[in-house]
């Protein structure tokens, strides 16, 4: 559990000690009422389930009424808690959690108190939601500079892509679709452009010199690569296997069980054993000069995920109420649209951000090949429907404040 780094203390904790500290000073028993019941769900909280629990919490806020105004906590912007979570509706970052269905959430009934205290509890109520959202981040750490990250599911993906399996030019067909970019500097890119001009009187792109020469200027930038054998290997690599296929490290991670279902949150001990395969992703991805080296940096989505031989799949739906808006339906009742358009228009279940960086070393008898390692993954789960992986579950870092910077 991530813990405040000047106080030492966690979210909940951290409420709890405010809220004693109130307790002692006031002399409004409605008031008094609250905080105890929120104190009560928080040290509840302890026995292990901490999203119900603060649910609970955050819920019995929501049925607190201001006095005079006869109006909830957050239902007006005339107030800067009310103004706060109306900002938060407009982002598409606030549900109110009293529309969870009543198997979560069993609070019933208003409370009213007066209005002066809207800020005090908005304040309880905005810590407590912001940090208890559910989901993880993950940050995986490199072993050393030199290998990057390294354990079995990675090793697994490098045996994949090391080789040149592919048909030649696979990489710059993709390229032309537009599948993948390879970022040029502004000089080069202008270089390209009256090469273009100068060359190609008919105005027709041969795609595959096109993308070929920029993947050769771009090599040629990359000041990592000293001769031109590196060079020459790395470019037949980028040329071959340098495709959207890189994308696919976050869904490899799912489908070889590092990242699994949350059995004893949702699912039944043989439906959580299904292996997890995925649906629609949106991903954006480009090959860029990073420190002399060839880096491909990547940020995938993930928007369903299937179970069950792929029979089951469990997605977002707009109008399913709940922390997590998630459904798991039958393959064969999702219309193509909800598989792909609508659900993207949700936040994805899962993301993951990575690095891929080409460096060239030797094989046991000394030959060269182009080796990709991975200096940075980190993947974050929007659901409490996903297990933290593994290695994360017993330290610190399965917490991570922020993502994506």
């Amino acid at each position: 559990m991530l813990r405040n780094s000047a106080t030492g203390l966690t979210a909940i904790e951290r409420v709890i000690k405010h809220i004693n500290g109130q307790l002692k000073n006031t002399t409004d028993k409605n008031l008094e009422g609250v905080l105890d019941k929120v104190k009560i769900y928080l040290e509840n909280s302890n026995n292990g389930k901490i999203m119900h629990e603060v649910a609970q919490a955050l819920c019995h806020l929501e049925n607190v009424f201001l006095k005079r105004t006869k109006v909830g906590l957050f239902a007006s912007n005339s107030h800067p808690t009310g103004k706060l979570i109306a900002e938060l509706k407009k982002q598409k970052k606030y549900r109110p959690i009293s529309k969870w269905s009543q198997e979560k959430i069993n609070e019933v009934g208003t409370i009213e108190v007066p209005a002066t205290f809207h800020q005090l509890l908005g304040g309880i109520y905005v810590t407590l939601a912001e940090a208890y959202q559910p989901g993880w981040t993950c940050e995986y750490i490199t072993n050393s500079p030199e290998e990057g990250i390294v354990f079995k599911v990675i090793e697994d993906w490098q045996k994949e892509v090391i080789p040149l399996n592919r048909t030649k030019n696979h990489a710059l067909r993709d390229m032309g679709r537009g599948g993948i970019n390879v970022k040029l500097t502004a000089e080069l890119e202008k270089q390209i452009e009256l090469e273009e001009k100068t060359t190609n009187k008919s105005g027709s792109i041969d795609e595959i010199a096109f993308h070929g020469r920029r993947v050769s200027l771009f090599v040629k930038s990359a000041t990592a690569y000293k001769d031109e054998e590196d060079q020459r290997l790395i470019e037949e690599w980028l040329r071959t296997n340098g495709s959207q296929e890189n994308q696919n490290i976050v869904p490899y991670l799912i489908e070889k069980g590092e990242i699994k279902f949350n059995n004893s949150q949702h699912f039944k001990e043989d439906d959580a054993a299904d292996a997890l395969h995925i649906g629609p992703t949106s991903n954006t991805g480009e090959w860029v000069e990073e420190g002399g080296y060839a880096c491909f940096k990547c940020m995938t989505k993930v928007h369903s995920l299937t179970k069950g031989g792929g029979q089951k799949v469990i997605y977002r739906d707009s109008e399913q109420p709940g922390p997590d808006q998630i459904v798991e339906k039958e393959h064969h009742e999702l219309t193509s649209f909800k598989r792909s358009d609508e659900m993207k228009e949700l936040p994805p279940l899962l993301e993951g951000e990575v690095k891929i960086k080409l460096v060239v070393a030797k094989d046991e008898e000394g030959k060269k090949f182009v080796k990709p390692i991975v200096p940075q993954l980190a993947v974050k789960s929007h659901t409490d429907y996903l297990e933290i992986p593994a290695r994360f579950q017993h330290c610190e870092q399965q917490l991570t404040p922020k993502f994506g910077s």
